[in-house]
């Protein structure tokens, strides 16, 4: 790392935690949540110094949430009437 640089480089939170296939969106955030709270009690135990993993299980979390909910907002398009491409109503 630069000394000019203030940026932390993290590694995935995934690497940390043993990465495991999941099978659906409500298991990836129960891990999510859980690797928070140990995290937390982590930082409370030996400071701040942990703080970036924490912060950055948040991300994980905001982009994992801001995800599913834009597959929602997807679903509810699919079950309106179909579009036709070739002659779209304006």
């Amino acid at each position: 790392m630069r000394n000019d640089d203030q940026h932390l480089e993290l590694p995935h939170p995934a690497l940390a935690l043993g990465y495991q296939p999941l099978e659906d969106h409500q298991q990836l955030e129960s891990r999510i949540l859980k690797a928070m709270k140990i995290m937390a009690n982590i930082i409370k135990t030996h400071g701040d110094v942990y703080l970036p993993l924490f912060l950055r299980l948040e991300q994980e979390l905001e982009q994992h949430r801001s995800k599913k909910f834009a597959m929602k907002r997807v679903a509810s398009f699919m079950a309106e009437e179909p579009t036709d491409f070739k002659n779209p109503a304006v």
